[in-house]
């Protein structure tokens, strides 16, 4: 059957939309070519962030596989049976028209009751534009049909799509009907709200400086595909984020932490409530959090990812890695190594070794042969790389930093080409890239949700003398970009900004100084 898939409006996981309908759907064994083949026809026309359409036409084998789908993907705001579409409400009503009677009587009858919702996406509609649109499909309805707004048995979706220029809405682009299989969000006036939601940051026991957003650690959890029983690591685990959503769907986690700390949820972790203080003050640290929504503890190791203490067995061992590596941006990018003389250590216990800075380019290079020699056979690889939008504007070009501003939601297409990202990407023997999904954050930056494919051992012909070398494609680029957003901060744009607030403050000071001790009159 055909399935209308509709997407919610996110402003920062937009892009995401249609690379996570794809990795939940390899989640069942369906491939892109299964879900988009029937619609879009070529390869070439299968949708991708630089469509601008809020949905997807796709093929399924049953209702019962939408389900599934619409279960676990954070993006979709409702799946709907596609009954007909056009350019117009008329349109759109003939081809539903043109459907056999006994599909519509299905869910037209006196039996059951029904109800109408509008989604309009680029237009706001008042309750008497939505009166109007039910009226262009009257002549689907022989009047014995049951109302029931409240609670139907059965939803009507009528979508919209509006094509904009800035605020003004230009014209109707597509119109489509359908019947309701499921949605997230509270549309139908009953408590239906995502999964995602128990797990939001505000309700979170501990919490980091830099804990990943609850969306984000989802869809990285869907990009690499966790299924229970998965092995999953992150080697900058931080607080959990990422584990925590790869642990709600049952898989069998592990973290790498460089700071004692904030595995121990000491000093560099805020304890939301009294409860997660006290379970911090009996050693659990950040796996209160885990405890908080009976998962499964992950298991923590305090180490080095330039020294990584993990096995690596032939095979591999890890189904998946997901992670957000240190770029020296929000959190300094640090690994151990000596840095100054000091007396001998008597105290093991109280010991935190000297740590110098990890190169932005050696945190990937490091990762990514982690992952060649870890990963299982077709096990995935998903990670955030930052770039400079203006590099990616320019192709990658190599040089100066040349700061272009783009908004959020930005639509431009040089930004959401995929090919551009392979020059941010070094080359790695065993490892394929799948697909990258843009977030535009402030001040010209972004980063890109990279995932890739550990290629089975037996199929990998080796293309260079050395890893090195191969590593080495694509630096240049790599590096000056990180590098780029590294400095990012240190421009002095900000200087003026502090040196007025002191300039304030003491001038404040003064004022309240003087007076004081200004004389009173008697």
């Amino acid at each position: 059957m055909k399935v209308v898939v509709w997407f919610c409006h996110h402003n920062s996981y937009y892009n995401f939309r249609f690379r996570e309908l794809e990795d939940v759907a390899g989640t069942l064994g369906l491939s892109a070519h299964d879900l988009y083949q029937d619609h879009y026809g070529n390869p070439e026309n299968y949708p991708d962030a630089r469509n601008d359409e809020p949905y997807a036409i796709i093929t399924l084998a049953s209702e019962e596989i939408a389900a599934a789908l619409f279960a676990r993907t954070v993006l979709v705001k409702f799946f709907m049976e596609l009954w007909g579409d056009g350019p117009t409400h008329h349109a759109a009503m003939e081809a539903a028209a043109s459907l056999p009677a006994e599909q519509r009587r299905a869910v037209l009858n006196p039996d059951s009751s029904y109800c109408f919702r509008v989604q309009a996406h680029g237009k706001k509609h008042t309750m008497a534009d939505k009166l109007l649109v039910y009226e262009h499909f009257r002549p689907l309805f022989k009047g014995d049909e049951k109302v029931d707004a409240a609670s139907p048995d059965n939803v009507l979706w009528i979508a919209e799509d509006y094509d904009r220029e800035g605020t003004r809405v230009i014209g109707l682009r597509r119109v489509f009907i359908g019947r309701h299989i499921g949605q997230h969000h509270d549309l139908l006036g009953k408590k239906n709200r995502p999964y995602t939601e128990k797990y939001d940051l505000s309700q979170r026991p501990v919490l980091g400086p830099t804990t990943m957003d609850t969306g984000l650690s989802f869809l990285m959890a869907n990009a690499i595909q966790v299924k229970p029983g998965d092995v999953v690591l992150d080697p900058f685990a931080g607080t959990g984020g990422i584990l925590i959503a790869a642990s709600h769907f049952g898989a069998l986690t592990f973290g790498g932490e460089i700071d004692p700390r904030v595995v121990s949820g000491v000093a560099c972790v805020y304890s939301k409530n009294q409860t997660a203080e006290e379970e911090r003050r009996r050693g659990r640290g950040v796996r209160v959090n885990f405890s908080h929504y009976d998962l499964a503890r992950p298991e923590y190791v305090v180490c080095d990812n330039a020294s990584s203490p993990w096995r690596r067995p032939a095979t591999g061992w890890c189904n998946a890695i997901a992670t957000d590596p240190p770029y020296g941006i929000r959190a300094g990018a640090k690994r151990v190594e000596k840095k100054t003389d000091h007396a001998q250590v008597t105290d093991r216990s109280s010991y935190m070794p000297q740590r110098v800075e990890y190169c932005p380019g050696d945190v990937i290079s490091d990762l990514l042969m982690f992952a060649q020699e870890s990963l299982v056979d077709n096990g995935r690889l998903a990670f955030l790389l930052p770039v400079m939008l203006s590099q990616l504007c320019l192709g990658g070009e190599r040089g100066t930093f040349v700061k272009m501003r783009f908004t959020e939601t930005s639509r431009d297409p040089r930004l959401l080409d995929e090919q551009r990202y392979r020059d941010f990407l070094p080359q790695m023997d065993g490892l394929e890239y799948l697909h990258g999904s843009l977030q535009i954050l402030s001040g010209g930056v972004g980063r890109i949700l990279i995932t890739m494919r550990r290629i089975p051992r037996a199929e990998v012909r080796p293309t260079g003398p050395s890893d090195q070398a191969r590593l080495g494609v694509g630096a240049s680029t790599r590096e000056s970009t990180l590098a780029a957003w590294r400095d990012h901060d240190k421009v002095p744009v900000r200087r003026p900004t502090a040196a007025l607030g002191v300039v304030c403050l003491v001038t404040a000071a003064l004022l309240w100084g003087l007076w004081r001790t200004k004389p009173k009159h008697q």
